[in-house]
């Protein structure tokens, strides 16, 4: 957008609201404060397509980094608006691809893994959510064995008989989250 004193500014329409552009015509300073505040809106949204380009992005954090970048709080939260009207972030999405990286190394709980989504900034029904859609049996199963595998130490149950160790291993797995199905498969290989 062009002004008559020869200044340039570049702004998303969205951004504007209600108010309506004509051209040729006077702007006043009710407008020019909207115009200003969607050029700002604007620049935060291409800081925000910037780092999506990089890497998926949960709102917490996109919202985060844009703060740390100087930009208006109340920017933040239009451009936020339209990004997820228009799917380009989306925190179940975000937290699926996150567990798809991490399930393949992780020697975590189910619990313990909702715990990292939501220290993310993913909310918990929507980490549960993903954890759910991603955690089919066989990935249950293979985290599950990392788990026993790396966290669980025979040292801790010396003195006790198969019984009570496989007692005592069952509640903690079943306290991290892993589903009755799973632990009966592994009980039963056992």
């Amino acid at each position: 957008m062009g002004l008559s004193d020869g200044s340039l500014f570049s702004l998303r329409v969205s951004y504007l609201g209600q108010t309506a552009l004509v051209e040729n015509s006077e702007i006043n300073d009710k407008s020019a404060g909207k115009m200003r505040f969607a050029a700002s809106c604007y620049r935060a949204e291409r800081a925000a397509l910037r780092l999506i380009a990089r890497a998926e992005q949960c709102s917490l954090g996109l919202s985060g980094k844009l703060e740390k970048r100087g930009h208006d709080p109340s920017c933040i939260k239009e451009v936020m608006v339209r990004l997820h009207d228009l799917g380009i972030v989306d925190d179940r999405r975000f937290a699926e691809r996150w567990l798809g990286a991490r399930l393949s190394r992780s020697a975590d709980t189910p619990l313990g893994l909702k715990a990292k989504l939501c220290r993310r900034g993913i909310a918990p029904r929507t980490a549960a959510g993903a954890i759910k859609a991603c955690l089919v049996a066989e990935t249950e199963k293979k985290l599950l064995e990392r788990y026993i595998q790396k966290k669980i130490r025979p040292r801790a149950f010396e003195g006790l008989n198969p019984a009570q160790i496989q007692f005592k291993i069952s509640g903690m797995l079943h306290q991290g989250g892993f589903s009755p199905a799973v632990l009966a498969w592994y009980f039963s290989e056992q």
